[in-house]
Protein backbone atom coordinates (compact mmCIF):
# COMPACT_ATOMS: atom_id res chain seq x y z
CA UNK A 1 0.00 0.00 0.00
CA UNK A 2 3.00 2.29 0.24
CA UNK A 3 2.84 5.06 -2.33
CA UNK A 4 -0.93 5.35 -2.58
CA UNK A 5 -2.26 8.87 -2.27
CA UNK A 6 -4.78 8.93 0.56
CA UNK A 7 -5.31 10.80 3.78
CA UNK A 8 -4.85 8.69 6.88
CA UNK A 9 -7.85 8.67 9.22
CA UNK A 10 -8.29 7.62 12.84
CA UNK A 11 -11.47 6.00 14.13
CA UNK A 12 -12.15 5.55 17.85
CA UNK A 13 -14.20 2.41 18.41
CA UNK A 14 -15.46 -0.06 21.02
CA UNK A 15 -14.32 -3.66 20.53
CA UNK A 16 -14.91 -6.02 23.45
CA UNK A 17 -13.29 -9.04 21.79
CA UNK A 18 -10.07 -7.31 20.77
CA UNK A 19 -9.79 -5.55 24.11
CA UNK A 20 -10.21 -8.83 25.98
CA UNK A 21 -7.66 -10.64 23.81
CA UNK A 22 -5.13 -7.89 24.47
CA UNK A 23 -5.35 -8.53 28.22
CA UNK A 24 -3.76 -11.92 27.59
CA UNK A 25 -1.30 -10.49 25.07
CA UNK A 26 -0.07 -7.85 27.51
CA UNK A 27 0.06 -10.06 30.61
CA UNK A 28 0.99 -13.40 29.08
CA UNK A 29 4.42 -12.19 27.99
CA UNK A 30 7.23 -10.11 29.46
CA UNK A 31 6.72 -6.35 29.46
CA UNK A 32 9.62 -3.85 29.42
CA UNK A 33 8.05 -1.92 32.30
CA UNK A 34 7.38 -5.12 34.27
CA UNK A 35 4.30 -7.29 33.91
CA UNK A 36 3.28 -6.57 37.51
CA UNK A 37 3.26 -2.83 36.79
CA UNK A 38 1.26 -3.42 33.64
CA UNK A 39 -1.33 -5.50 35.52
CA UNK A 40 -1.62 -2.86 38.23
CA UNK A 41 -2.24 -0.15 35.64
CA UNK A 42 -5.01 -2.34 34.19
CA UNK A 43 -6.69 -2.92 37.55
CA UNK A 44 -5.93 -6.65 37.56
CA UNK A 45 -5.00 -8.25 40.87
CA UNK A 46 -2.02 -10.50 41.55
CA UNK A 47 -4.03 -13.73 41.67
CA UNK A 48 -5.64 -13.06 38.29
CA UNK A 49 -2.27 -12.02 36.86
CA UNK A 50 -0.72 -15.35 37.87
CA UNK A 51 -3.60 -17.24 36.28
CA UNK A 52 -3.41 -15.24 33.04
CA UNK A 53 0.38 -15.32 32.71
CA UNK A 54 0.57 -19.09 33.24
CA UNK A 55 -1.46 -19.88 30.12
CA UNK A 56 0.29 -20.39 26.76
CA UNK A 57 -2.77 -20.57 24.52
CA UNK A 58 -5.50 -17.92 24.51
CA UNK A 59 -8.28 -20.47 24.06
CA UNK A 60 -7.40 -21.92 27.47
CA UNK A 61 -8.01 -18.59 29.24
CA UNK A 62 -10.60 -17.03 26.92
CA UNK A 63 -13.69 -17.83 29.03
CA UNK A 64 -12.05 -16.56 32.21
CA UNK A 65 -10.94 -13.33 30.54
CA UNK A 66 -14.31 -12.71 28.94
CA UNK A 67 -16.00 -12.97 32.35
CA UNK A 68 -13.42 -10.61 33.85
CA UNK A 69 -13.78 -8.21 30.94
CA UNK A 70 -17.58 -8.36 30.93
CA UNK A 71 -17.68 -7.31 34.57
CA UNK A 72 -15.44 -4.31 33.83
CA UNK A 73 -17.45 -3.34 30.77
CA UNK A 74 -20.69 -3.45 32.75
CA UNK A 75 -19.16 -0.93 35.13
CA UNK A 76 -17.61 1.31 32.47
CA UNK A 77 -19.54 0.94 29.23
CA UNK A 78 -21.42 4.21 29.66
CA UNK A 79 -18.07 5.96 30.11
CA UNK A 80 -16.69 4.32 26.97
CA UNK A 81 -19.74 5.21 24.91
CA UNK A 82 -19.74 8.82 26.07
CA UNK A 83 -16.00 9.44 25.69
CA UNK A 84 -15.57 8.01 22.17
CA UNK A 85 -17.20 10.97 20.34
CA UNK A 86 -15.26 13.42 22.52
CA UNK A 87 -11.96 11.69 21.72
CA UNK A 88 -12.90 11.62 18.05
CA UNK A 89 -13.76 15.31 17.99
CA UNK A 90 -10.42 16.32 19.48
CA UNK A 91 -8.42 14.05 17.19
CA UNK A 92 -10.22 15.30 14.08
CA UNK A 93 -8.92 18.81 14.82
CA UNK A 94 -5.32 17.67 14.31
CA UNK A 95 -5.63 14.68 12.00
CA UNK A 96 -4.80 16.23 8.62
CA UNK A 97 -1.81 18.19 9.88
CA UNK A 98 -0.48 15.24 11.85
CA UNK A 99 -0.95 12.88 8.91
CA UNK A 100 0.79 15.11 6.37
CA UNK A 101 3.66 16.15 8.65
CA UNK A 102 4.50 12.54 9.55
CA UNK A 103 4.66 11.64 5.87
CA UNK A 104 7.02 14.56 5.22
CA UNK A 105 9.30 13.75 8.17
CA UNK A 106 9.53 9.99 7.63
CA UNK A 107 9.37 10.19 3.81
CA UNK A 108 6.84 7.39 3.78
CA UNK A 109 3.14 7.24 3.05
CA UNK A 110 0.91 5.72 5.68
CA UNK A 111 0.57 1.96 5.27
CA UNK A 112 -3.07 1.98 6.37
CA UNK A 113 -5.86 4.28 5.32
CA UNK A 114 -7.67 3.90 8.65
CA UNK A 115 -6.26 3.29 12.12
CA UNK A 116 -8.81 1.96 14.60
CA UNK A 117 -8.31 3.01 18.22
CA UNK A 118 -10.07 0.66 20.62
CA UNK A 119 -11.16 2.66 23.66
CA UNK A 120 -10.52 0.42 26.65
CA UNK A 121 -11.35 0.26 30.36
CA UNK A 122 -8.13 -1.75 30.88
CA UNK A 123 -5.21 -0.58 28.77
CA UNK A 124 -3.45 2.81 29.02
CA UNK A 125 -2.06 2.43 25.51
CA UNK A 126 -1.03 -0.34 23.11
CA UNK A 127 0.58 -0.01 19.72
CA UNK A 128 1.05 -2.72 17.11
CA UNK A 129 3.93 -4.01 15.01
CA UNK A 130 2.92 -2.28 11.83
CA UNK A 131 -0.80 -3.00 12.06
CA UNK A 132 -3.86 -0.76 12.01
CA UNK A 133 -5.44 -1.35 15.43
CA UNK A 134 -4.34 0.45 18.61
CA UNK A 135 -5.74 0.64 22.13
CA UNK A 136 -6.19 3.66 24.40
CA UNK A 137 -7.62 4.27 27.85
CA UNK A 138 -11.23 5.36 28.26
CA UNK A 139 -10.36 7.52 31.28
CA UNK A 140 -8.44 10.49 29.91
CA UNK A 141 -9.11 14.10 29.14
CA UNK A 142 -10.30 14.28 25.51
CA UNK A 143 -7.83 17.03 24.63
CA UNK A 144 -4.97 15.47 26.57
CA UNK A 145 -5.30 11.99 25.07
CA UNK A 146 -4.20 13.00 21.58
CA UNK A 147 -0.43 12.89 22.13
CA UNK A 148 -0.31 9.32 23.47
CA UNK A 149 -2.79 8.23 20.82
CA UNK A 150 -0.43 9.74 18.25
CA UNK A 151 2.45 7.89 19.93
CA UNK A 152 0.77 4.50 19.50
CA UNK A 153 -0.16 5.23 15.87
CA UNK A 154 3.29 6.55 15.01
CA UNK A 155 5.03 3.53 16.55
CA UNK A 156 3.10 1.29 14.16
CA UNK A 157 4.16 3.49 11.24
CA UNK A 158 7.82 3.44 12.31
CA UNK A 159 7.79 -0.35 12.73
CA UNK A 160 6.99 -0.64 9.03
CA UNK A 161 9.93 1.63 8.21
CA UNK A 162 12.29 -0.38 10.44
CA UNK A 163 11.10 -3.69 9.02
CA UNK A 164 11.80 -2.48 5.49
CA UNK A 165 15.18 -0.86 6.17
CA UNK A 166 16.61 -3.19 8.81
CA UNK A 167 15.63 -6.82 8.41
CA UNK A 168 17.17 -7.68 11.79
CA UNK A 169 14.45 -5.60 13.45
CA UNK A 170 12.00 -8.45 12.77
CA UNK A 171 13.87 -10.60 15.28
CA UNK A 172 14.25 -8.06 18.06
CA UNK A 173 15.01 -10.49 20.88
CA UNK A 174 17.01 -7.89 22.84
CA UNK A 175 14.29 -5.28 22.23
CA UNK A 176 16.83 -2.81 20.86
CA UNK A 177 14.61 -1.82 17.96
CA UNK A 178 11.60 -1.53 20.25
CA UNK A 179 13.62 0.97 22.32
CA UNK A 180 14.68 2.83 19.18
CA UNK A 181 11.06 3.01 18.05
CA UNK A 182 9.84 4.34 21.41
CA UNK A 183 12.53 7.02 21.47
CA UNK A 184 12.13 7.97 17.81
CA UNK A 185 8.39 8.35 18.26
CA UNK A 186 8.92 10.69 21.23
CA UNK A 187 11.48 12.66 19.21
CA UNK A 188 9.13 13.22 16.28
CA UNK A 189 6.21 14.17 18.51
CA UNK A 190 8.22 16.41 20.83
CA UNK A 191 11.15 17.83 18.84
CA UNK A 192 9.49 18.62 15.52
CA UNK A 193 7.99 22.14 15.87
CA UNK A 194 5.10 21.52 13.48
CA UNK A 195 4.12 18.42 15.45
CA UNK A 196 4.96 19.52 19.00
CA UNK A 197 2.54 22.46 18.78
CA UNK A 198 -0.37 20.06 18.17
CA UNK A 199 -0.37 19.15 21.87
CA UNK A 200 -1.36 21.06 24.97
CA UNK A 201 1.53 22.80 26.71
CA UNK A 202 1.83 20.10 29.37
CA UNK A 203 2.03 17.32 26.77
CA UNK A 204 4.79 18.93 24.69
CA UNK A 205 8.47 18.13 24.57
CA UNK A 206 10.83 15.17 24.75
CA UNK A 207 12.67 14.80 28.06
CA UNK A 208 9.70 13.99 30.29
CA UNK A 209 8.54 10.96 28.33
CA UNK A 210 9.27 7.22 28.69
CA UNK A 211 9.79 7.50 32.44
CA UNK A 212 8.18 4.06 32.78
CA UNK A 213 11.20 2.69 30.87
CA UNK A 214 14.21 4.00 32.84
CA UNK A 215 16.47 1.57 31.00
CA UNK A 216 15.98 3.70 27.86
CA UNK A 217 17.13 6.99 29.42
CA UNK A 218 20.85 6.78 28.40
CA UNK A 219 19.96 5.96 24.80
CA UNK A 220 17.25 8.61 24.83
CA UNK A 221 19.77 11.26 25.87
CA UNK A 222 22.18 10.16 23.17
CA UNK A 223 19.64 10.01 20.34
CA UNK A 224 18.24 13.46 21.13
CA UNK A 225 21.40 15.10 19.79
CA UNK A 226 21.48 12.83 16.77
CA UNK A 227 17.86 13.64 15.98
CA UNK A 228 18.15 17.40 16.37
CA UNK A 229 21.30 17.48 14.20
CA UNK A 230 20.13 15.05 11.53
CA UNK A 231 20.36 15.82 7.82
CA UNK A 232 17.21 13.78 7.25
CA UNK A 233 15.23 10.99 8.88
CA UNK A 234 17.10 8.21 7.11
CA UNK A 235 20.46 9.51 8.33
CA UNK A 236 19.10 9.58 11.87
CA UNK A 237 17.96 5.97 11.62
CA UNK A 238 21.25 4.81 10.14
CA UNK A 239 23.29 6.48 12.89
CA UNK A 240 20.92 5.18 15.57
CA UNK A 241 21.19 1.59 14.35
CA UNK A 242 24.98 1.90 14.28
CA UNK A 243 24.78 2.70 17.98
CA UNK A 244 22.45 -0.27 18.60
CA UNK A 245 24.96 -2.54 16.85
CA UNK A 246 27.98 -1.19 18.67
CA UNK A 247 29.73 -3.40 21.16
CA UNK A 248 29.35 -0.80 23.88
CA UNK A 249 25.57 -0.67 23.59
CA UNK A 250 25.16 -4.44 23.40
Amino acid sequence: MVGYNFSMQVHYIKDFEYDTFMIWMMLGFDDPSGVENRAKSMGINVADLKKISSVEDYKDIKDFLEKLSKKKYQECEDQIDSIIPKYQSEWDKINDRFSSEIEKITVRKWDHEIYDVVVSPFHPGISTNGGDTLVRSAFEDPKGQTRITAHEILMSHIWNILFDKFKESKNDSLMHFWGLNEITTVAILGLEPNINTLWREQERGYDNYLRNYPQLKPLMNLLKDIYTNKKDFDEYLQKSVEILNSGEYK
